[in-house]
């Protein structure tokens, strides 16, 4: 070949490969860019509002001891200043654990906040574990605790020994039923988290719904995991067991990407309530749908977080449910944007504090 036909062959190729590399460098950054770090910012324009403080007084139905000492005065001015008149701390446990956060937190501010204990899941499979079980749940009635929970089922149950592959107590295994019948006896709901979010149910891919923001939760593959139907059908029964027992669904009933779903489970069981903590990034995303659950079930839905106390996180709440912003971050957000509900007065007062009031012990008094 000689040297004119060597320098046609080198720029033949080089036109061939241009346009792959061209096209390659216009995307300079994300080239590289990892999703985990990607964070776009919106540059639409449209109306934005910040709200400072809910319209209505609140009750937190759903969250947690977060913080100690000299903190939880920072956290309770952080509730006068939003307008949040109480949370309900579901961390409580039972014996000393339940008496340290009484003494911490009701101790000091017994207006602010109110304590649930845990069925105690010691020896669960002593002959003698259904009394003592139903036992924990009056003496800690006794103690100052006012419900139960959060009592949390992704498949394997509460409690248990899992290094040693015991299984845990599903919420309508009949060691606890004696202990969900006291509780409602003595009138103190019972918050479970059965399940979870539905992405966490199926292979991590890069079809993933929720890409980096489920994928520490997901359970798909693991042993000794209940399949999610398997889960649910165990909150159905104890639903169906216990009548005189009130049930709250942690995160709108862990089906807040089916809420026709979970209206109809509503129809079918009286007793059954949802709190929508850590679930804005859901409601948000589907505005019609989710302002026609509230307006319906109305009388069955309780405001809560479970985020950990900031300014910041229950502005966006209030955001979310009392404006029509469009296209904006929520608390704990997914990757996908969300859309103001902006629920009528009504449902604003029962959804905030009227359901908490009619529902928990203790709730017309404090700091109102």
């Amino acid at each position: 070949m000689n040297r004119l036909a060597l320098v046609i062959l080198a720029a033949t190729l080089l036109a061939l490969f241009q346009p792959a590399a061209a096209q390659e460098s216009r995307l300079g950054l994300f080239d590289t860019l990892k999703l985990k770090n990607f964070h776009p910012e919106s540059r639409l324009q449209v109306p934005a509002h910040t709200v400072l403080r809910a319209r209505y007084p609140v009750i937190d139905a759903h969250s947690h001891n977060y913080l100690e000492g000299e903190d939880i005065q920072r956290w309770v001015k952080m509730m006068k200043e939003s307008n949040v008149r109480k949370v309900v701390l579901l961390s409580g446990g039972y014996g000393e654990q339940l008496e340290k956060m009484i003494e911490d937190y009701l101790g000091k501010y017994p207006e602010h906040f109110q304590v649930w204990a845990r069925i105690d899941d010691r020896d669960i499979d002593s002959r003698d574990y259904p009394k003592r079980a139903a036992e924990s749940v009056r003496r800690a009635f006794e103690m100052g605790a006012r419900g139960l929970g959060e009592y949390k089922d992704m498949g394997w149950g509460w409690g248990g020994d899992k290094e040693n592959g015991i299984k845990g107590v599903n919420i309508d295994d009949p060691r606890w039923d004696l202990a969900l019948e006291t509780a409602g006896e003595l009138g103190m709901p019972v918050s479970i988290h059965v399940g979870d979010m539905e992405d966490c149910y199926y292979p991590l891919t890069a079809g993933s719904e929720l890409g980096t923001s489920g994928a520490a939760w997901n359970v798909f593959g693991k042993k000794g995991i209940l399949p999610r139907a398997k889960i649910l059908a165990t909150r159905n029964h104890a639903l169906a067991k216990h009548p005189n027992t009130t049930f709250i669904g942690c995160h709108v009933g862990n089906m807040s990407h089916d809420l026709n779903e979970l209206g109809r489970l509503l129809d079918i069981y009286p007793n059954f309530y949802v709190d929508i903590s850590a679930r804005a990034w859901d409601l948000g995303r589907q505005p019609f749908t989710a302002r026609r659950f509230f307006i319906r079930y109305q009388d069955r839905i309780l405001f809560g977080t479970d985020l950990g106390p900031s300014e910041q996180m229950y502005r966006g709440w209030f955001r979310l449910l009392e404006t029509e912003d469009e296209f904006f971050r929520v608390p704990n957000a997914a990757w996908w944007m969300n859309y103001g509900l902006n629920l009528p007065d009504e449902v604003l007062r029962k959804v905030y504090y009227l359901n908490a009031t009619r529902l928990f012990h203790d709730m017309d008094s404090g700091a109102w």
